[in-house]
């Protein structure tokens, strides 16, 4: 097992990130090594924090990185599980090494975590009987679905079709000692809002097409004064999420932007 988590580690030197699908492929021609010791040994990398798993475009991608600390929201920080950040009295995610888009750097991430400090402000924001479930469409990782545990939400359902989100969401929710909070299914994001709601909050960081096609099934999982937050798509595609919406009868809250990519947030009409 040593040899094959060395072969792992020196092939992902070599080649930077990596689909770990792709990883797993390469890995097990290159070494002639059997598919299920190269997860079993993949899966060991990544408890340790020697491999990151991040999310990108649909996929699960390894990396050997560095996670660097960051403040990346109000009253919101992450680092790695082997660092700290000092005089913060916000919240500190800790997750696995790794870069980029499940990890908290990429801009849309920055948006939702923006919305979820806002919506989920010990005063203000949503009602406290709306932080009892909410739905993070698309987990990846599981960044949104730990920081929203972590700010009181009493149940997350974090939904993903790819084979190793689970396994990734898991790892840091318990790293994050919020894994009793975090129920992680292995479904789409339209089955998973049709049999696990009605939500309080949904969280969909997804890309505009996908969105579009959810939006319908969302707001009927929406609890009355519910919000959705949405990111994933660029400043120029903002406005077809919003006719979408009002034709959902969805009214705006708030949104943001940076870096050319958009948030938006919207909610059902209180009963």
């Amino acid at each position: 097992m040593h040899e094959t988590r060395e072969f792992i580690l020196s092939l992902l030197d070599l080649q930077g990130d990596l689909a770990v699908c792709e990883l797993l492929r390469r890995a097990g021609r290159e070494s002639g090594r059997d598919l299920s010791d190269l997860k079993q040994a993949l899966r060991g990398l990544v408890s340790e924090g020697l491999v990151g798993f991040t999310s990108r475009n649909g996929q699960t991608v390894a990396s050997r990185f560095a996670r660097t600390r960051s403040v990346v929201a109000e009253g919101i920080a992450l680092c790695s599980e082997h660092d700290d950040i000092a005089n913060f009295s916000g919240v500190v995610v800790k997750l696995a090494d790794g870069p980029a888009f499940g990890g908290g750097e990429h801009p849309t991430t920055r948006l939702c975590l923006s919305a979820l400090s806002r919506l989920l402000a010990p005063e203000g924001g949503l009602a406290q009987e709306l932080r009892e479930k909410a739905l993070d469409a698309g987990c990846g990782t599981g960044v949104l679905s730990v920081v929203a545990a972590l700010l009181g939400v009493s149940l997350v359902v974090a939904a993903d079709i790819d084979p190793w989100a689970p396994f990734a969401t898991r790892i840091n929710a318990e790293r994050n000692n919020v894994a009793s909070a975090i129920t992680v299914v292995d479904a789409d994001a339209a089955r998973a809002a049709r049999d696990h709601g009605p939500f309080g909050l949904i969280l969909a960081n997804l890309r505009l097409p996908t969105l579009l096609g959810l939006m319908a099934g969302f707001a009927e999982s929406l609890r009355p004064g519910g919000a959705i937050v949405c990111s994933g798509f660029t400043e120029e595609e903002a406005p077809a999420l919003k006719k979408e919406a009002r034709a959902r009868r969805l009214a705006p809250l708030f949104g943001g932007t940076g870096r050319r990519w958009a948030m938006e947030t919207f909610s059902r009409e209180a009963a």
